[in-house]
């Protein structure tokens, strides 16, 4: 007697359409020729997901540069992620990637100084925002000379950004950077990849 669930004896259960077919088996006589279009086809897929997740999701960007140290060091890799302001604007502290003003090819990573409506005043490498002394974590005491005038309100869609170590960063303070537009911004930087002694989220 059949068990339960069990088909007749005599009778084989036919598989549901589609259930184990190969379609390049199915079209691809020669096994050779199958494999060269099965690879093609899995290179071709996995292409397509780096691409979507390269362009739209997140990539490594490399720190080349002294600017944000001690944050970020010359030689780290640390993530960007690109959808970071899909939903949501840079606030205070955060650190951004965004296309060098002379080269898009390169990026610019400095932290988020003011948003829109902010007034920064700069003097001696000393920051105040909106009258207030920024705590450390967002200044660094040195000098240095600058092209932008201030003290300045950042404008409504723009941010204020400086790199952390402001004697070695290309930033707001200077006219070909400036406040920039946040619809220009690559992503938020939340993450270090490398080195492993350094491996971990930013704060």
């Amino acid at each position: 007697m059949a068990g339960f669930g069990a088909a007749p004896q005599g009778f084989k259960r036919a598989a549901p359409q589609g259930f184990k077919v190969d379609m390049f088996k199915k079209y691809i006589k020669n096994k050779y020729l199958r494999e060269i279009v099965e690879f093609i086809v899995a290179l071709a897929i996995a292409s397509a997901v780096f691409f979507v997740v390269y362009n739209y999701v997140g990539r490594t960007g490399l720190i080349n540069g002294a600017s944000m140290e001690p944050t970020l060091v010359n030689g780290e890799v640390v993530l960007i992620n690109r959808l970071a302001y899909t939903f949501s604007e840079p606030k205070l502290g955060d650190i951004v990637a965004f296309p060098h003003p002379r080269d898009a090819e390169k990026q610019l990573i400095k932290r988020v100084i003011g948003t829109a409506g902010d007034e920064i005043d700069y003097f001696n490498g000393i920051v105040y925002l909106n009258g207030e002394l920024l705590p450390p974590e967002y200044r660094m005491d040195t000098g240095g000379s600058y092209s932008v005038q201030f003290p300045l309100v950042v404008p409504d869609g723009m941010i204020f950004v400086l790199g952390d170590s402001r004697w070695a960063s290309e930033d707001s303070r200077y006219r070909e950077v400036g406040n920039v537009d946040i619809n220009n911004l690559t992503g938020k930087i939340p993450f270090r990849f490398w080195p492993l002694n350094r491996f971990g989220r930013l704060k």
